[in-house]
């Protein structure tokens, strides 16, 4: 299990930017998954991992009134259909579906992504400090190319170098 594997991270060392006080408070307090957070690892698993998407997510049901016992009543009887599952909106289940189309409409991606090893996880001792790191990269084609999709509201070239730029995905 990566999570299980005792080395530094990126987020720890994007922490560690901060003060080691932040990273040691990062590694022993794992943050609750946002919504924004559980949309990119539900786009990653409809973009690279089609087949876990269908294992892990489903759409959550609309019109459904949950403050009423009848509602109550049929939100348990989906979750009972769906143990194990994940629930996303209905939106948001049709972006990632979307997502995954779009994404194997482009030959260059789908070229990269269908030739590629996913989940690939690198662990290694930075030779200037001698810690231990570790990565878990998206995939990793034969030829060393490494791949990383990321999600971003702002898909021009400014506006995702500003998510480069806030999110550290260039170190």
């Amino acid at each position: 299990d990566y999570q299980g594997i005792p080395a530094l991270n990126h987020s720890t060392l994007k922490q560690m930017g901060k003060s080691a006080a932040h990273a040691r408070y990062y590694e022993t307090h794992p943050s609750k998954q946002s919504e924004a957070m559980l949309l990119g690892a539900a786009t990653h698993d409809a973009c690279l991992l089609p087949l876990e998407f269908w294992k892990r997510y489903c759409c959550r049901p609309e019109g459904i009134d949950r403050r009423t016992k009848e509602g109550k009543l049929a939100y348990q009887k989906f979750l009972d259909e769906n143990v194990g599952k994940q629930p996303l909106t209905l939106e948001d289940y049709d972006l990632c579906v979307n997502m995954q189309s779009a994404v194997a409409a482009q030959p260059q991606a789908e070229r990269l992504i269908s030739k590629s090893f996913r989940e690939v996880v690198l662990i290694w001792t930075d030779p200037g400090t001698k810690l231990l790191c570790k990565a878990r990269l998206d995939g990793l084609t034969e030829d060393c190319t490494a791949l990383d999709l990321k999600t971003t509201t702002d898909a021009s070239p400014d506006g995702f170098a500003r998510s480069v730029a806030r999110y550290n995905y260039d170190t």
